[in-house]
């Protein structure tokens, strides 16, 4: 069984994001484009999970919760989980480490994080483009315990690769890597020699780029939900296994 995914998706959470991206939107664009698996991954917080998580179930669209983390290297992973309360919390411990860099909301946008509704609840003080003191290692070894989906953000913009050579990381199995275009696909592989399968995502920032770039993944016959009614991270890990890596 194919379906179809999205797996970097901002809301209105994100510094630099439309203040209309709630979770509301983003849902109904999902449903508008037959997406049946998405993760919002916000940078640095998860604030707007538990809106994403209700609006999802209410629509049939497999939910899986995610932060696009700034590590102390300042490279940026994104860290999925199938379980709500686990990227909630994770996402509250990784904003209050961040330094106390106040947000300019006129030059970067508002950080809100809002109901299923979309009314506003609160805004994010702290400026979310920013390295969290915690190291690459750390969080690997955290996501790891909480049984995460780990995969490097964007590498043909950020370096990635660059940064973890000749670390502990290096020669790490990622169960997926990003890329900002298809275009860059092939110039990646061969640049780093990946062998785990390249995805490209929307990287969303405004409504109308919502799953303006998916991926199909192949679940065979497995299920979507496991035993607990949660999205199957076994599931997607052998999806994302079926993705061609190439353009």
């Amino acid at each position: 069984m194919k379906i179809k995914a999205d797996f970097h998706i901002h809301s209105c959470s994100s510094p630099e994001c439309d203040a209309f991206l709630t979770p509301k939107t983003i849902v109904s664009r999902l449903v508008q484009k037959g997406v049946k698996l998405a993760a919002l991954t916000d940078l640095n917080t998860g604030a707007n999970l538990p809106a994403f998580n209700f609006l999802c179930k209410q629509e049939g669209i497999h939910p899986l919760f995610g932060i696009e983390a700034q590590t102390a290297e300042e490279v940026r992973i994104l860290v999925i989980f199938n379980n709500m309360e686990t990227a909630f919390e994770l996402g509250q411990i990784w904003y209050n480490l961040l330094p106390n860099i106040s947000n300019l909301p006129e030059e970067k946008g508002f950080q809100y994080y809002v109901n299923e509704d979309g009314s506003i609840i609160g805004e994010l003080r702290k400026y979310l483009a920013a390295s969290c003191p915690i190291t690459l290692q750390e969080l690997v070894e955290q996501a790891l315990q909480n049984k995460a989906l780990l995969i490097p953000c964007n590498i043909d913009i950020f370096p990635f690769f660059e940064k973890i050579r000749g670390g502990p990381l290096e020669n790490f199995k990622w169960d997926a890597v990003l890329v900002s275009s298809k275009n860059h696909i092939e110039e990646c592989k061969k640049k780093y020699g990946i062998s785990c399968p390249i995805l490209t995502s929307s990287n969303a920032r405004l409504a109308d780029e919502i799953a303006n770039e998916t991926v199909d993944i192949d679940i065979g016959n497995l299920s979507m939900t496991d035993s607990l009614g949660l999205t199957s991270i076994e599931s997607v890990k052998a999806g994302l296994n079926s993705v061609c890596i190439k353009a």
